[in-house]
């Protein structure tokens, strides 16, 4: 795998940390509140998961940088860890669209965010995969 595929990669899953942080930072009221709904722990455990997951991947692709790893074995890790973070990302995304009709949210909402989660994550799973067969 060449640098550029490398940086791709790692760029894909920093969108996915960025867009999860902005999910997570939006959505930081109801993480710090002290009663939280099913549906609102259910989001916020996602966020978190998701969040974990795109930086493993991170961290992966920078080791790759540093020491030598197979480019199947760095393909099948960000295989996994993009495809669960986009799993997770959009269990939180179906979760938080849950009908909430007394609330307002001002734009950019927490929903855009995780959706650009799950763009990354996809991204990324389909880049891995790319490069795994390659």
């Amino acid at each position: 795998m060449n640098l550029l595929s490398k940086g791709i990669l790692m760029t894909s899953c920093a969108v996915g940390v960025l867009c999860t942080m902005g999910a997570a930072l939006t959505y930081q009221d109801i993480i710090v509140a002290k009663s939280k709904t099913p549906i609102e722990n259910a989001t916020t455990a996602c966020i978190f998961i998701s969040l974990i997951l795109f930086g493993i991947a991170i961290i992966c692709v920078l080791q790759s940088l540093c020491c030598f790893c197979s480019n199947r074995v760095l393909g099948l890790f960000i295989s996994l860890f993009a495809g669960t973070a986009t799993l997770m990302i959009t269990i939180g995304y179906a979760a938080f669209h849950k009908p909430e009709l007394d609330r307002t949210i001002p734009l950019p909402f927490m929903g855009e965010w995780l959706f650009g989660g799950i763009m990354a994550g996809l991204g990324a799973f389909f880049m891995s995969i790319l490069v795994t067969v390659s």
